[in-house]
């Protein structure tokens, strides 16, 4: 059963009639569900209560009928028994294709005499259209065009089933002009745009759904940028729609116009008198354009298709101070703000690099805590980023100036719902982000691998990490995870202990046994000695795994880690301590010293254990 319309009323109370509901005398027909749209009533006593007939048939008449005619469902002596036979007759037609009938002579009758505008504009009211103008964009059915049109499309009021109230008008609601129209109201397929042109109705088509669709499908390119100035269409479209900076900034505010004005601005001659006044209309307003929903798409269409002088002289009004923080982390705005990073030069959008990298502010946590402006930094990175091999000379001091930013909040960023998306940013780049992506795992990740390992979000920066880590820092990574911590003093648990049934620290083990096995396989290719590395490695994984198999094998990742193992066919894994006895410099290694020295296999000191408490805390004041 499809779920109620908040609008109607919640029992049978509100009706006279208390057997009708929902439109339907004795409830619903076996098997079909109830339509609240399709029919809402509410018969008042008398006409000075102010609840007056409501009536609202369904907007596609051949949407289906109902299943029986609805007499004697009207108790009011103010409706007379020609219009209830009427309105039945009207419903017992539905499955034809006939136009609806003429409703307007009930304004007429003195019994009705209470039918007023607003009791026709209830006929065209969005209880009345709503549900099947989202079914077809064209279709519009309307009882009597030529009465109700002046009425409902000047009307500010709508009515819901208890009051009637001042509401926006309908954005949805036909704006088009009788001549436009067929006997059905619906647009004519003769309308030609030059026709509309030189009625002078071109701003109401192109806030109407039908009309802009016809404008956009057939501006002719050819008539719009003639050379001759005084051509009819380049002359009324400049008129109508660009010289009036009111119009154009409602156009670029309106769910249907905003596209028309898209159109206008990439077929508009270079560098012409029209794109001047394109460009001074946008900038009269710029910040509360980049946050409309509607308008923001034609400012970046204009930042796009606009002579590079012009659309470079727009960024100049994007404001410097904290109001771009609400650009850059706006649902609509951030792709303004995008689309100047990736078509303007960078002297253009420097400041956005220094009021991002301010010492003194936290501009920088508050804009990529943001679901979208963590984006609109990314694609600062990617804009600064040169090709490999090469260095820019303003893009490398920019990109070191925020990557000094970012690095400095690499803890915070990394454990934030969206900021972590930076740092994975950073992690997986090439070219110049490869020497940060060294900083960042040297600086902020070695030495807080289980911590950060255990947390929802920075588990991922941490996985991401492993993968691109270049083999020196990738050794690393894995010896603290193996023998960097000491167990803990009372359970014996290391961290890989941790890690293998951790909700989160998991994934990384997971990430770390794929790594063992590219290198096992072939696919990572190393030197000898870090082949032995995560050989030997891999063999002490698989004999901790085997030791807890039982407990793994009840959690899905557990499973994984089983699986991944099985496929190598480890058949003989290695015992911890057998392992730590072939380490370099123990008795028995046959690895040449000398070989092991050049791979930088010294250690520091492995981390206390006891310093974490099993639950994703764990103390970063310890040393290395």
């Amino acid at each position: 059963m499809e779920r109620q319309n908040r609008n109607a009323p919640s029992d049978n109370s509100s009706y006279p009639c208390r057997s009708f509901k929902n439109g339907y005398r004795n409830g619903p027909p076996q098997g079909r569900p109830y339509n609240m749209n399709a029919f809402n009533g509410d018969l008042s006593h008398s006409p000075d209560s102010g609840n007056f007939f409501r009536f609202s048939p369904p907007t596609d008449m051949n949407e289906g009928r109902f299943p029986k005619p609805l007499y004697g469902m009207y108790s009011s002596p103010l409706i007379s028994q020609n219009d209830i036979n009427l309105i039945n007759e009207q419903f017992m037609n539905m499955n034809t294709n006939s136009s609806p009938r003429d409703y307007g002579h009930m304004r007429n009758n003195p019994v009705n005499g209470f039918m007023n505008n607003a009791h026709r504009n209830l006929l065209s009211s969005d209880s009345y259209s709503s549900q099947n103008s989202r079914k077809s964009s064209s279709t519009r059915v309307h009882s009597n065009r030529s009465d109700f049109t002046s009425d409902y499309s000047s009307s500010n009021y709508s009515m819901n089933s208890n009051s009637m109230s001042h509401a926006r008008p309908n954005s949805r609601q036909c704006l088009l002009p009788s001549w436009a129209l067929d006997s059905h109201g619906n647009l004519d397929s003769g309308v030609t745009v030059r026709m509309v042109i030189e009625r002078g109705d071109l701003v109401k088509f192109a806030m109407d759904k039908a009309g802009c669709h016809l404008l956009q499908e057939n501006f002719n390119l050819e008539d719009f940028i003639k050379n001759d100035k005084y051509d009819v269409v380049r002359e009324r479209v400049f008129k109508d729609v660009i010289e009036d900076c009111h119009v154009f900034l409602n156009l670029c505010t309106n769910m249907f116009g905003n596209f028309f004005v898209q159109r206008i601005v990439e077929k508009s001659y270079p560098n012409s008198i029209e794109q001047q006044m394109i460009r001074n209309h946008l900038a009269s307003d710029l910040p509360r354009l980049c946050l409309d929903k509607c308008a923001c798409r034609v400012v970046q269409i204009a930042l796009e298709k606009l002579d590079p002088a012009l659309s470079s002289s727009l960024v100049d009004y994007l404001p410097r101070d904290d109001r771009i923080i609400k650009i850059c982390t706006d649902q609509n705005a951030n792709h303004v703000i995008q689309k100047v990073l990736k078509t303007m030069p960078l002297k253009k959008w420097e400041f956005l690099v220094d009021f991002f990298a301010r010492s003194d502010r936290d501009n920088l946590m508050r804009i990529c805590q943001d679901k979208y402006g963590c984006r609109v930094v990314q694609t600062m990175l990617e804009m600064m980023t040169p090709p490999e091999n090469q260095h820019v000379g303003d893009h490398t001091r920019l990109l070191h100036k925020l990557m000094g930013a970012i690095v400095a909040k690499c803890h915070q960023l990394a454990s934030n719902e969206f900021a972590n998306y930076v740092v994975q940013h950073i992690l997986s780049g090439s070219g110049s982000l490869a020497d940060f992506r060294i900083m960042i795992i040297d600086k902020c990740l070695l030495r807080n691998l289980l911590s950060m390992s255990q947390e929802k979000y920075a588990s991922h920066v941490i996985e991401k990490a492993f993968r691109y880590a270049p083999p020196k820092l990738l050794i690393e990574m894995f010896d603290e995870i193996f023998d960097g911590y000491v167990p803990h003093p009372e359970s014996g648990k290391d961290a890989l202990d941790i890690l293998l049934f951790h909700q989160f620290g998991n994934y990384v083990i997971q990430r770390m046994l794929d790594i063992c096995r590219e290198v096992v396989i072939g696919k990572r290719v190393y030197s000898q000695v870090y082949t032995a590395k995560f050989t030997q490695w891999m063999s002490r994984m698989g004999y901790r795994v085997s030791r807890e198999q039982n407990r793994l094998a009840r959690f899905s990742s557990g499973k994984k880690i089983i699986d991944i193992l099985n496929s190598l066919e480890l058949r003989n894994p290695v015992r911890d301590d057998l392992f730590l006895a072939s380490l370099p410099g123990s008795p028995g290694n046959t690895l040449d010293q000398s070989v092991t020295e050049n791979g930088s296999w010294n250690r520091s000191p492995p981390f206390s254990a006891s310093l974490h408490d099993y639950q994703g805390h764990f103390d970063f004041n310890y040393g290395r």
